[in-house]
């Protein structure tokens, strides 16, 4: 079952629009939709378990998720159609969404999403080292 619904659409394109890009043909939304999920998914694994967050339905799953994985939906749609005149507004949205991902992935934003069950033992563990700055004493 896919993640996005047509109704996720709503907010970010008119329905006859969408119909326009895609061609009425919801093989290339759906196609467009894995191919963005797997982008955003190489950003959140690092970190999130990424099969819970996108097995998610309804009002479950997270609406920054939603909102951004639709903008690199449209972006990835308007790109097929004409690489070079992609409207101003999905390269814009396309941006934002990439920026929320990478400040994710660098742990400086923290969404509400599942972390992996310690339990599975594929965790990965961040281990910092280091030492204070070195001082002199001169007396």
């Amino acid at each position: 079952m896919p993640f996005l619904t047509l109704a996720d659409y709503k907010a970010a394109i008119k329905d006859h629009t969408l119909a326009q890009v895609i061609e009425n043909d919801q093989v290339t939304r759906n196609t467009a939709e894995l191919n963005a999920q797997s982008q955003m998914e190489s950003y959140l694994a690092a970190r999130y378990d990424t099969a819970a967050v996108f097995a998610a339905t309804g009002t479950d799953r997270n609406p920054a998720v939603v909102m951004y994985l639709v903008d690199m939906v449209l972006y990835h749609l308007h790109a097929r159609i004409s690489p070079d005149m992609v409207p101003a507004l999905r390269k814009e949205r396309y941006d934002l969404a990439i920026r929320w991902l990478e400040m994710v992935n660098k742990q400086q934003i923290n969404p509400n999403l599942p972390f992996p069950d310690p339990e599975d033992g594929d965790t990965k563990e961040e281990v910092r080292y280091g030492s204070n700055p070195k001082r002199s004493h001169h007396f």
